[in-house]
């Protein structure tokens, strides 16, 4: 055989090794490319699932969040009931009040006369609002029961004249307590001027 069949043939034999060894390697790197791939997956998977209920948690935070800071408004409110309550050897009556709201429904809470005449005076002093344009609330009364029904019955019905007057007139703007962290409150309503034809 002449060099040039010898050198030939070597070339040729190396060759062929090398083809083989990729051959076997290959191999080797797919399935460690492939064990790779499923790790990846496996590990992903249960990383997203992590991950989605961490998101769907922060949103309902967010959400509960919103519904805490959106403002609740007053539609309507009257007084509804009323009970007589004793504190420190003292008797005194609350009513319960009905509120309509615009985004919580039907809201109740108790409280006291002295509550309505401290808005009824807030409304009437301390805003500047014209005082005639608002109901006044009497003070305690002098004589006769302030716990007898018939003194209840007149205190409610001066209540929901002012109350009446209080949540319907558009440029009052107040606010009442419903709970130790909630209030409710009356905006001012714009009244848009009819157009004057030109």
């Amino acid at each position: 055989m002449s060099s040039g069949s010898q050198r030939f043939l070597a070339f040729a034999a190396a060759r062929i090794t090398e083809a083989e060894a990729a051959a076997v390697h290959p191999s080797r790197e797919s399935g460690a490319a492939a064990n790779m791939a499923a790790y990846i997956a496996e590990h992903a998977a249960a990383e997203l699932l992590r991950e989605n209920e961490r998101l769907k948690l922060q949103v309902l935070t967010l959400q509960s969040k919103m519904v805490r800071a959106q403002q609740v408004s007053l539609v309507s409110a009257k007084v509804v009931d009323s009970r007589l309550k004793f504190r420190e050897g003292r008797q005194f009556v609350e009513y319960k009040l009905q509120i309509e709201t615009n985004n919580r429904g039907t809201l109740f809470v108790w409280h006291r006369y002295s509550t309505f005449r401290n808005l009824a005076t807030t409304l009437q002093t301390k805003n500047g609002y014209r005082r005639k344009d608002i109901p006044d609330l009497p003070n305690k009364q002098l004589f006769g029961s302030l716990l007898s029904d018939r003194s209840i019955q007149e205190r409610i019905g001066k209540l929901n004249q002012f109350l009446e007057v209080a949540t319907n007139t558009n440029f009052l703007q107040w606010g009442l307590r419903v709970a130790q962290d909630k209030c409710v409150y009356k905006g001012r309503t714009l009244v848009e001027k009819s157009r004057q034809p030109q």
